[in-house]
């Protein structure tokens, strides 16, 4: 484990801290104080370019997974106090255990807590975490139940259900069956996107619960609303008014 520790009693800036792609992160703000530090990265650092990730002004803290624009292997990274008025900021950053480069499995992959890798999760069964998911790279199987927060650096390739408890992030393309995006108290769908084909009959969909037909084509096969109940889906096409 590394640590750069900064305590702040003015405006400034900490040493610079360079890290890996897919490293894991642990930043502390603690202290008495008024005032505003950042936590900032790099990768060019020869002419001062330096991006925002994380502002608090207040004690907190912060894990997270290094990721890295462009071409790049590795960022810099820095604490940096911008606004001071009294008191102590105190930072530290840190690594945490190295991060396993990816993870293959053969099967389903399921974790009490959260599931974090450097680069991707491929499972040929399903995914579930009790916590948040977060891959560098692509995340590939067919059910995937995430409790918490989805962060997927590359695409979703999901050949099932995509469920997602809080917020999903994915910078490439999100590819499932069926992905649920909000659900109701009972943890049941209230919104769905799939094809056509892939309508849910199963339990699982409110009565109401709205499906986006992602290959509809006009106002009769874009939009359908489950009629039946949370045991049995049945959805019906709604007929949207023309312009």
């Amino acid at each position: 484990m590394t640590t750069l520790t900064k305590n702040f009693t003015a405006t400034g800036t900490s040493d610079i801290f360079q890290v890996p792609a897919g490293q894991a992160m642990t930043w502390a703000v603690a202290g008495t104080f008024s005032g505003t530090v950042k936590l900032q990265q790099s990768v060019d650092i020869v002419n001062d370019v330096w991006e925002d990730l994380y502002s608090k002004t207040a004690a907190a803290s912060e894990d997270f997974v290094v990721t890295v624009p462009g071409d790049s292997g590795s960022v810099w990274l820095r604490s940096n106090c911008t606004v001071f008025g009294s008191g102590t900021i105190e930072t530290d950053l840190e690594t945490r255990d190295p991060l396993p480069v990816d993870e293959t499995v053969t099967g389903s992959l399921d974790v009490d807590g959260a599931i974090t890798v450097g680069q991707y999760i491929d499972a040929t069964g399903d995914i579930d975490s009790g916590g948040d998911i977060t891959a560098v790279g692509t995340v590939t199987g067919a059910d995937l139940t995430c409790t918490d927060d989805l962060t997927v650096g590359d695409d979703a390739n999901i050949t099932g259900l995509l469920t997602v408890g809080e917020t999903a992030k994915v910078t490439g393309v999100v590819a499932s069956n069926v992905t649920k995006y909000i659900l109701d108290a009972s943890g049941n769908a209230v919104m769905i996107s799939c094809t056509i084909a892939n309508l849910p009959t199963g339990a699982g969909y409110a009565k109401g619960c709205l499906a986006r037909a992602t290959d509809g084509t006009n106002q009769t096969n874009t939009l359908y609303c489950n009629i039946g109940d949370a045991t049995t889906g049945n959805f019906n096409a709604v007929t949207i008014a023309a312009d």
